[in-house]
């Protein structure tokens, strides 16, 4: 029984941390699991994607070495 509460009280506390929104607010760019292309959070386009394609990065470097293409309408 103290397993699952322990369980619970990290689940709980630690999901905040997991999110999209979270992470969105230190990162630069959004990229798409699905077309490979990353976007400044502000471009219309990023703006359409769904939230479960959206993948975050720190880096212009770190999409590019994902394997993530520029926008061509944004271009970061």
């Amino acid at each position: 029984m103290k397993m699952i509460m322990t369980l619970l009280l990290l689940f709980t506390f630690l999901t905040p941390l997991l999110s999209t929104e979270a992470f969105s607010a230190e990162a630069a760019y959004v990229g798409n699991a699905k077309s490979l292309k990353f976007h400044y959070e502000d471009c219309r386009w990023a703006k359409k994607m769904k939230e479960e394609n959206k993948v975050w990065f720190e880096t212009r470097e770190g999409a590019v070495e994902m394997g993530y293409i520029p926008c061509g309408t944004c271009n970061p």
